[in-house]
């Protein structure tokens, strides 16, 4: 269970990453702090992973989970008025050619 465990820690902490690293565009600041928290996700699922701490295996999934919460709440906090600026608008397509590729499209507010 440790192995599965650790793995998806290591899953988790990759994919948090590769976010980080989409995040850079946007701030500079928030790249660097999601950056060093997947890092010590990544040592984290390594640790379980490896046994080393096999004593201590609930205390890194507590520590996981507390990292996984800040992480939450530094994103709502962070990008909360990114997200409003940005809303979801729907397309409405008017023309297809005949390949079945949009030529023309409407945005509605």
């Amino acid at each position: 269970i440790r192995i599965i465990i650790g793995l998806w820690i290591v899953f988790a902490s990759v994919n948090r990453i590769i976010f980080s690293i989409s995040v850079k565009s946007y701030d500079n600041k928030s790249f660097l702090v999601y950056l060093l928290t997947a890092l010590l996700m990544m040592v984290l699922g390594i640790l379980i992973i490896s046994g080393i701490f096999d004593k201590l295996i609930g205390l890194l999934i507590i520590i996981y989970s507390i990292m996984e919460i800040v992480d939450y709440i530094y994103y709502k906090v962070k990008f909360k008025n990114y997200e409003s600026d940005n809303e979801v608008k729907r397309v409405k397509y008017n023309k297809k050619n005949k390949k079945g590729k949009v030529v023309d499209a409407v945005i509605e507010e």
